[in-house]
């Protein structure tokens, strides 16, 4: 909790002006992907641990501390990867944020 608005800042200062895709799978085997996504402008919302960036054309990249437990990983190769989960299901949510085809 105490280092979120860091990591925030540093996901916003990696995607920010870029064009990106997020592929997200669940513990239970589902996955979405979102291509061809850029920030929208004025997209932050962060607040007690609530973290929501809105995409353009569609979908948001979130997280709530206050119920899961979230792990952020800036890989070598540009992707981010935010790792989620639920406190008290214990399942989990794993997105990839990358500039390359998924």
């Amino acid at each position: 909790m105490g280092n979120h608005n860091r990591c925030l800042a540093n996901v916003v200062k990696d995607l920010d002006g870029k064009v990106f895709n997020v592929l997200t799978k669940s513990t239970s085997g589902s996955h979405l992907k979102y291509c061809n996504r850029r920030l929208k402008t004025n997209s932050l919302y962060s607040k007690d641990g609530q973290v929501r960036l809105s995409l353009s054309p569609g979908g948001c990249i979130a997280w709530d501390l206050n119920i899961e437990t979230v792990q952020l990983e800036f890989m070598a190769n540009g992707d981010i990867k935010l790792l989620r989960f639920f406190l008290k299901t214990g399942k989990g949510k794993f997105m990839t944020i990358t500039q390359n085809p998924i």
